[in-house]
């Protein structure tokens, strides 16, 4: 895990300390809860758009391919 050194003003970086020992965790579980958070929004936002692009496509299910179709150039 690396290190990563964060610029917070002095009355953030109290109120989140308090807040942290409050809810038994720690300002540095807290900035990585957050970041995977939002990762995994991003992540699930992408998923979703794929999904609904899936969705709208048009689907012809009569088609047949035969391996001479797929291969035609």
């Amino acid at each position: 895990m690396k290190n990563v050194t964060l610029a917070i003003p002095d009355d953030l970086l109290n109120k989140s300390r308090q807040y942290a020992l409050e809810h038994n965790t720690s300002l540095n579980q807290m900035v990585r809860d957050y970041l995977s958070s939002r990762v995994m929004k991003d992540r699930k936002r992408g998923q979703e758009s794929l999904f609904e692009l899936m969705d709208s496509a048009e689907v012809k299910t009569n088609v047949i391919w035969t391996r001479d179709d797929l291969y035609k150039r």
